[in-house]
């Protein structure tokens, strides 16, 4: 049979299966945590219960074509299924003969268990042309197809990458944007999801080398920005759910084998490009192969282990790994928290970034509020005061650019530790204060 282990993050980790008796391509958990969907080629799509893996709906896409990728919409009414079958001439003049790759878009109504769907596209490879490849891009609000042009050698029957074209359509209206060129076909898109979730920008990577990226609008095939080279092969990217933040992590490759530096997780503001943290494990030099953000952007987490790394397009679907490692960085949320005795209340503070927070905390705040304190030293200032702790290099940024923004840093102050004091890792800090008392 085949399976896809899940391991918890958060709270007690805690490890789950789902298994088949069918091959599992790819899978998709709801936004709810209720569902999971699990792409299984020719046997269609089942919907699973997350809490045991029980089959609860098995979807059949219609014109008997495999599936191969699965994603739930945003607000998780939908489910956006990729489907697609090769038939390549077999026999008597298949010699002469062209491929012909089927194309479709299955979009089904979850609660009615209805498919919506759109008109399955054929197309037969040219001359000069490759068969288009699709994938479900963009957290699986979009298509991307890319189509590959082939120019002749001079002197020789060969045949050589002249360009390809992009087209990205809205996976579930099925409406096209306009499909741009790129002739400096060396850079290609990092699969398994180039795309920004608003569809706004693209990545891609020197397919030699794999240490350069560009960040692509697909609207205009311009750059909108490009990161500098980094020291080890691009291994997977990835977008926060808000498409806030770009993410590349690095690994290990034949020909990095004397550079004497980590692989990193690079974050970047995907709309500036600014670049926002460089994260290594400084344990060893791991092997990156793949990346993702937690669902609220408070986590990073990167995997460790055997892995294809980037492709020319979707390929390795179903490859499994063993012997694999999870690094995070960032916060993570606890889940289920133990109960914490209340602690008594101190008084209140009264006036601007001190309302509902104890005596000692409003002087804090109106002390870092005061001229001469930079953004960084109030983040930590008030991480230290509340947890214990300095704030990891993705809180600081994030907290200290929103700082930044904020004329009233009392106020602003006010908010990030009233925030603070509501989380579970403030009160177990309580906790462990009120037991070292003792």
């Amino acid at each position: 049979g085949y399976w896809i282990d899940r391991l918890s993050l958060v709270g007690k980790p805690r490890e789950s299966s789902v298994r088949s008796e069918n091959e599992l391509l790819a899978a998709a958990v709801s936004p709810d945590g209720k569902y999971i969907a699990t792409a299984e080629g020719v046997n269609g799509v089942k919907l699973r219960d997350a809490a045991t893996g029980r089959v609860v709906e098995a979807f059949w896409p219609r014109d008997e074509l495999p599936a191969f990728q699965v994603a739930f919409t945003p607000d998780g009414t939908k489910l956006v299924v990729l489907c697609e079958r090769t038939d390549i001439p077999k026999g008597d003049g298949a010699k002469d003969a062209r491929a012909t790759r089927y194309a479709r878009v299955s979009v089904w109504e979850v609660a009615a268990r209805k498919e919506l769907g759109h008109p399955t596209q054929t197309t037969r490879a040219g001359p000069t042309e490759a068969l288009p490849q699709y994938a479900l891009v963009g957290h699986g609000r979009f298509v991307l197809k890319t189509q590959e042009a082939y120019e002749a050698v001079a002197g020789t029957p060969e045949q050589r990458l002249k360009s390809y074209r992009l087209t990205i359509t809205d996976a579930v209206s099925g409406t096209a944007g306009a499909s741009i060129e790129v002739t400096d076909a060396d850079f290609r898109p990092v699969y398994p999801d180039p795309l920004a979730p608003d569809g706004k920008t693209l990545v891609l990577w020197r397919a030699t080398g794999g240490k350069v990226l560009r960040f692509l609008d697909p609207a205009t095939g311009k750059d909108r920005f490009r990161a500098p080279a980094l020291r080890r092969q691009v291994k997977v990217i990835a977008f926060s759910p808000d498409g806030r933040f770009v993410a590349a992590a690095t690994g290990v490759s034949p020909e990095d084998h004397d550079i004497a530096a980590p692989s990193e997780v690079v974050v970047w503001d995907a709309a500036t490009g600014r670049e926002l943290a460089r994260l290594s494990d400084k344990e060893s030099v791991r092997n990156y192969t793949g990346v993702a953000f937690s669902p609220d952007g408070s986590f990073v987490v990167a995997r460790a282990g055997p892995g294809p790394g980037p492709s020319l397009g979707p390929s390795a679907r179903g490859a499994s790994d063993a012997r694999v490692s999870l690094t995070i960085w960032g916060h993570l949320p606890a889940a289920e928290p133990a109960p914490v005795e209340p602690a008594a209340k101190a008084p209140a503070a009264k006036g601007a970034g001190g309302a509902g927070l104890p005596v000692r905390f409003g002087a804090l705040v109106r002390d870092l509020s005061g001229a001469g304190v930079t953004d960084a030293r109030r983040v930590e200032a008030l991480f230290l005061a509340a947890l214990g702790r300095l704030p990891t290099e993705v809180e600081a940024r994030a907290l200290g650019a929103q700082l930044a923004r904020r004329d009233d840093k009392a106020a602003a102050l006010g908010e990030l530790l009233g925030a603070l004091a509501e989380t579970a890792e403030f009160k177990a800090h309580v906790g462990e204060l009120g037991r070292l008392k003792k």
